[in-house]
């Protein structure tokens, strides 16, 4: 998969390129509920994007208050996909993504995703899915389910965005089979054409596990530019 998007990024211009900035206070990885670091973590990335739809990202999370690579706060998750129409009205949009973890005590991970969406009266409903593979052969997971979003504009300059999933984890590194709802919400301000900030909150319940994982809250602050 990675040589026919390099083969077609080759053939392609970028056609913008979007970049984002966030204060969290943790970092929850929301689709399994798992808590990588429990203090405030600042993330962000920057993504290009192809007039093809391959687009190349490089994601980052950094702990403020430690040195880099003594926590599970600090990570870098580089990623290479695809995003587009398949027909009928149908979306795809496939990755496959890195998880380098500095942390020794942690192993890297590939990541394949895929979301398969369709917009249902103004939402754009669809089913993703996604297998951890670490790479030092240690056991994995994967997790699927059906996830939502909307954007809902409140006037020009502000919108409110939403995001539900219903993830069905299997139990990966050594954690119970549960079901994993979350929401994430907030409020946008558009800035200029481009540049925008945003509040930003995010929860995630655990059901029908036996594990040490709990409800987690996540606020945030970020900004966002692209051109």
């Amino acid at each position: 998969m990675v040589a026919i998007l390099i083969a077609f990024m080759g053939n392609s211009q970028a056609q913008n390129f979007t970049t984002n900035l966030d204060w969290k206070s943790s970092y929850v990885l929301m689709d399994n509920a798992g808590l990588f670091h429990d203090e405030p973590v600042i993330q962000g990335d920057i993504t290009a994007t192809f007039q093809n739809g391959i687009y190349a990202s490089l994601w980052f999370s950094t702990s403020p208050e430690s040195s880099w690579g003594n926590d599970l706060g600090d990570e870098i998750d580089p990623s290479l996909g695809w995003s587009g129409d398949i027909g009928y009205g149908f979306k795809m949009n496939i990755a496959l993504i890195y998880f380098y973890e500095p942390e020794a005590n942690f192993p890297d991970i590939w990541y394949p995703k895929m979301v398969i969406s369709h917009e249902f009266f103004g939402w754009d409903i669809g089913l993703k899915i996604g297998v951890y593979l670490p790479i030092d052969g240690s056991e994995g997971g994967w997790l699927v389910g059906p996830m939502a979003n909307k954007t809902f504009k409140v006037t020009d300059k502000w919108s409110v965005p939403v995001t539900l999933k219903l993830i069905y984890d299997d139990g990966g590194f050594g954690n119970d089979s549960g079901v994993i709802p979350s929401i994430s919400t907030g409020l946008n301000y558009k800035v200029s054409d481009g540049l925008s900030v945003s509040l930003s909150i995010a929860g995630c319940v655990p059901l029908w596990t036996d594990d040490a994982r709990k409800e987690r809250f996540v606020l945030g602050l970020g900004t966002s530019l692209k051109f």
